[in-house]
This record gives C-alpha cells, structure tokens and sequence, in this order.
C-alpha cells in the first residue's frame, strides 16, 4: 500500500485526557498504566490492519518494518523513472525545427468548438423563438465564462470575440459541408 492516510487513533497522539491524568495523579504515571499500553496496542493492531499485514504471523514486525520504511523512505519504493530536483535538462535533438508558431488547436478542437456553438445558438433560438447570428452566441458564451472564472466581462469580450469568431468561421467552413 503507498502513502496511506492516517486516520482515526493513528492521525493522533495517545493522550491521557483531563480525567485520566486526575485518576493517575500526573502523566508519569499514567504512562506506567495499563490503560497506556492498550491504546498503545490498539493502535498498532491499526496500524498492521492499515497495511494489510496479518499480526499473528511470525515475521510480522519485518512485514511491519519494510512497509513503514517504504512508505517514509523513499530510496526504498521503485518507480518506472525518477524526475530529480531542479530545472529539466533540454533535450537536445539534432532535428530542424519547423519555422513560425507551432499549431496548436487540431481539428478535434475546431470540431469541439462548432459542436458548442450551434448546440447554444439552436438552444437560445429554441427558448427564444427568433433567430440569432453566431457572433452573439459566441458573445453569450464568453460573457458566461468571464462570470464563471471571475474576470472582467468587457475585457474578456475586447481580448477574445474577434478570436474566437475566426475560430468558428474556419471550423464552419472546414466541418459545415
């Protein structure tokens, strides 16, 4: 099992509490008691549950003992691959680059966009009843999601309607035939 949550007894220290430490005198004391060493126990038959490791077995304290150093020690757990600290090295390749910016909306987003689009413009028409050209759709839905992530509405609509109008007009007339 990796990285268990601790929970319950185990998320805690063992205390005595105000009433136990006035029954015991002080906490010297309390910690001599047997009332000490069954929490104590109780915790650790958790402990060997939350591992999933059998008590009554002869070897399971070094059952115990690898699953806990594996879970805190790190050398100790195996990996596909280890990505060390600080900056990732480059990948140097002997390949050209492509010149000018790398493409990065594929044809699945175009399609994904139209798809969005003409569900909303058939939605509003629908519950409107009168026609409606894409741009305002495309107005709606930056309108909602400039709400939605907390940004400013009119800076949003500067910034990103005429984008995503060329967006849509070329996946129209790339998906629309």
């Amino acid at each position: 099992m990796r990285n268990p949550k601790y929970k319950g007894n185990l998320s805690k220290p063992i205390t005595p509490g105000i009433i136990r430490l006035a029954q015991y005198g002080n906490y010297e004391n309390w910690l001599k008691s047997d009332q000490a060493r069954y929490q104590y126990l109780n915790n650790l038959l958790e402990l060997f549950e939350l591992y999933q490791i059998d008590a009554s077995t002869d070897d399971c304290w070094v059952q115990l003992s690898l699953a806990l150093a594996e879970h805190h020690v790190r050398g100790l757990t195996f990996a596909e691959h280890y990505v060390g600290r600080g900056r990732p090295k480059k990948n140097i390749s002997k390949e050209k680059k492509e010149r000018g910016r790398p493409i990065t909306h594929t044809d699945a987003d175009q399609k994904e966009l139209f798809r969005i689009v003409m569900g909303k413009k058939a939605q509003i028409e629908k519950e409107s009843g009168k026609k409606t050209n894409y741009t305002e759709v495309i107005r709606i839905l930056l309108r909602y999601y400039a709400k939605k992530s907390g940004k400013s509405v009119v800076r949003t609509l500067n910034k990103d309607l005429a984008w995503y109008q060329n967006r849509f007009y070329k996946a129209k007339n790339n998906w629309q035939k």
